[in-house]
């Protein structure tokens, strides 16, 4: 996907004040699952503050990591991968905070999304927690870029040890969240119409 030595690292505290978008990649089995948590700095900057990696997790194990997490974090927003067994747990995100939402990846989107990141990162718009180093190197060696013989543009996530690289799609989420989801607004209204009955 790109020469990792791009790949900007900071050490990285928790802001008091800083405004938290998730990314979550939700693990099938064998698969790891992945909370990327980034602070969104302005419109075009972000860091990622914290990952989390869940091996093996159960659903419930799941969802009470990510209830958790909103908890601690008081997310202004994200996005879960709702691709299988990602759906439920998305509707379960969006129950506990209404700015978190289901990102279905499809063939239109993906590639965009993971472009997005690349220029991030070539642009040094991105830091990354050095904390987690080792990880964010190793799943970003593992995306590959593919050219088409029609000049499409594809990304495809290797497979190594650790799993598909979900950090990468996590990050990819995150980012996303941070840039599209707007910190303002309430919860839908639910209309009831009064019955003259």
């Amino acid at each position: 996907m790109l020469d990792v030595q791009l790949l900007k690292f900071e050490e990285i505290k928790p802001n008091p004040n800083g405004q938290y978008f998730l990314g979550m990649d939700v693990g099938s089995t064998g698969d790891r699952t992945v909370f990327a948590i980034l602070e969104k700095m302005n419109k075009n900057e972000g860091k990622l503050a914290d990952v989390i990696v869940m091996r093996k997790a159960s659903y419930q194990e799941q969802l009470d990591t990510l209830k958790q997490l909103n908890e601690k974090w008081k997310f202004k927003g994200g996005y879960v991968d709702s691709v299988g067994i990602g759906g439920p747990i998305a509707e379960f995100a969006k129950k506990i905070n209404f700015k978190i939402q289901g990102f279905y990846w499809t063939a239109t989107n993906k590639t965009p999304a993971y472009e997005d990141l690349r220029a991030a990162v070539f642009d040094g718009k991105i830091a990354f927690n050095k904390e987690f180093k080792n990880l964010i190197e190793s799943d970003f060696r593992n995306v590959s870029k593919i050219v088409t013989s029609a000049g499409q543009i594809k990304y495809q996530a290797g497979r190594d040890e650790n799993g598909h690289s979900d950090f990468v799609s996590a990050a990819v989420l995150a980012w996303q969240a941070a840039k599209k989801i707007s910190v303002l607004g309430a919860p839908p209204v639910v209309w009831q119409r009064h019955s003259a009955f």
